[in-house]
């Protein structure tokens, strides 16, 4: 891609950036301005006495809302844009699969690092401290599992064939006494 097809790709995504931020801040304000936010409050108040379900509601909605509400945009950033630069060639129906399956990976996740922190504010005033130790062994869990669970829902691997590019990258290894699997 050539300098200007980049610069203009890059000041696309920026002012794409800047209207999700816009809409994300108008979100959180109308949320906040409406009484929306206390209306939700009160009503998971009254369905359960349970913190945590009232916090996983709370967050499975009003971030499904937002996610439906910034589709359109997430459209042109992910989807039209790279396809008008080039730079992806997905056809549309995989790449709005492969986002339904992050939204929900990434929404599990962020609900229950959520819940920790929430949790251990509920218990101890060194929340931070011990959030800090759980994520942190959660992101080496992650480390260690994502390229044998998560990398396979998102691309098809297969084995590199016999060849150079095999050989040179098996010697590296060995070298780097990494081990091959």
């Amino acid at each position: 891609m050539s300098d200007e097809r980049s610069r203009a790709y890059h000041r696309w995504q920026f002012r794409l950036s800047l209207a999700g931020f816009a809409l994300a801040a108008f979100y959180l304000i109308s949320l906040l301005a409406s009484g929306a936010a206390v209306a939700l409050r009160d009503r998971l108040d009254a369905l359960t006495s349970l913190w945590w379900l009232q916090l996983a509601i709370a967050l499975v909605g009003l971030g499904g809302t937002y996610r439906l509400i910034s589709l359109p945009l997430t459209w042109l950033s992910g989807f039209w844009l790279p396809r008008r630069f080039g730079l992806l060639h997905q056809p549309f129906l995989r790449w709005l699969w492969d986002g339904v399956k992050a939204a929900l990976l990434g929404g599990a996740l962020a609900l229950l690092g959520t819940i920790v922190v929430y949790g251990l504010m509920r218990q101890t005033p060194w929340w931070w401290l011990c959030a800090g130790l759980v994520f942190f062994a959660g992101y080496a869990l992650i480390a260690l599992v994502a390229p044998v669970w998560l990398a396979p829902l998102f691309y098809r691997l297969t084995p590199l064939p016999d060849g150079d590019l095999r050989d040179r990258l098996l010697a590296l290894a060995h070298r780097a006494n990494v081990p091959v699997l």
